[in-house]
């Protein structure tokens, strides 16, 4: 809920220090996903396949950021810059 909050904020405000506390709040919540997503994975996936898991976690996550990047690069110019985080908090 923290990132989906931080996103819609950013996307939505237009105070300087406003948009700075929503980015903050998006990386504080993305680094503690990328923390502990590997710690659950190891914790629930089955021995003999946690290495196939973490790599499934590494690569959604790559995956997710690249296609991120090019959505809100297509989105940017026709829609403005906030369609991206409004549509990210959505998802």
């Amino acid at each position: 809920f923290a990132k989906a909050g931080s996103c819609l904020g950013f996307g939505l405000l237009e105070a300087k220090w406003a948009m700075l506390l929503a980015k903050l709040g998006m990386g504080v919540s993305e680094a503690l996903i990328g923390v502990w997503a590997t710690v659950w994975v190891q914790a629930n996936a089955p021995k003999d396949s946690q290495a196939r898991w973490l790599g499934f976690a590494s690569i959604s996550a790559g995956t997710g950021n690249g296609a991120g990047s090019a959505v809100a690069g297509f989105c940017s110019k026709s829609l403005g810059y906030s369609f991206a985080f409004v549509l990210q908090a959505a998802v």
